[in-house]
Formats: structure tokens, sequence, C-alpha cells
């Protein structure tokens, strides 16, 4: 089975993209990490998570987590 067949079916059944699923659960973890280590540094986040850039990695987090990696680590303290 090629590659874009399986993403087709994944959608039509789950009615979301794989790739939409494989980011819910990078943001849960890098959420998971933050709450238990609240001394990190965001570009290591970024980088280590596959993120192109820091600006990528904010953007991205903002969008599911609907807070910046700063306001969210704020909210936690």
């Amino acid at each position: 089975m090629q590659l874009r067949t399986l993403q087709r079916l994944f959608r039509e059944n789950v009615s979301v993209s794989p790739k939409w699923v494989n980011q819910q659960f990078r943001m849960q973890e890098i959420a998971e990490r933050l709450e238990k280590d609240k001394s990190i540094h965001f570009p290591d986040y970024a980088n280590k998570f596959g993120f192109f850039d820091q600006a990528h990695f904010n953007r991205a987090f903002k969008n599911m987590i609907r807070l910046s990696p700063e306001k969210y680590l704020e909210s936690l303290i």
C-alpha cells in the first residue's frame, strides 16, 4: 500500500490527518515535560522535537495549546 493511500484511509476513518494526530501527541509530550521541568530552554525543545526553529515551535505550540510556551509555563506557577 502506498503512503498516500494509507493517509487517505486514516483520514476517512479517523476524521483527522495522521500529521494532526502526530502533532497532538508531540504537543502533549512537550506540555507534560514543561509541567515537570519548569527551567527549560525553548530553543533546545524546538530542536529536540524536530521543529525548524523556535518561532516554528512557538507557533505550533500556540495553535495547539492556545497559549505561547512562555504563557503556559507562567500559568503552571
